[in-house]
């Protein structure tokens, strides 16, 4: 997934905007150092509505940012999380959408994993034994058989 929705000014906004959200602490990189502002541009191409969401989203932080007199890229680390501050308050969905996409790139990237200790590898195929569950309740749902056509 290459992501291409991003202009060069808005990939900078974003990893500064990450930077902020999981920035670097002791031997912990921040996000932006592992790449989630590309990861957030690499998504958006699966959703046209995520990507009007987080476009529209870039340019509320530009607005607030230029009322400062400064460009978000120019401002400090404390003044740019004032301002994603405000954003989580004016456009929740956005902050919240920007929040877990940098949560995700950044707590299955491999380095990250090795500094806090967690295996690179899916949770499941360890070896680990799941009890079987009760799946009775599922019964009138057998019962009612396909409810598609076959078109093959």
């Amino acid at each position: 997934m290459n992501g291409t929705t991003f202009t060069d000014a808005q990939l900078d906004l974003m990893r500064k905007a990450a930077e902020c959200l999981i920035p670097k602490k002791d031997s912990m990189p921040s996000a932006s150092e592992i790449g989630a502002a590309e990861y957030i541009d690499a998504n958006l191409q699966t959703s046209p509505k995520s990507k009007k969401l987080v476009l529209q989203g870039i340019q509320e932080i530009e607005i607030k940012s230029m009322a400062t007199g400064t460009e978000f890229k120019n401002l400090g680390f404390n003044e740019r999380t004032m301002i994603l501050k405000q954003i989580e308050e004016s456009n929740p969905p956005f902050f919240a959408y920007i929040l877990k996409q940098t949560c995700n790139a950044y707590y299955t990237h491999p380095n990250v994993l090795n500094l806090i200790g967690a295996p690179n590898r899916p949770p499941q195929p360890a070896g680990f034994e799941l009890e079987q569950g009760d799946l009775s309740s599922l019964e009138s749902v057998r019962a009612r058989g396909a409810i598609w056509r076959d078109i093959g």
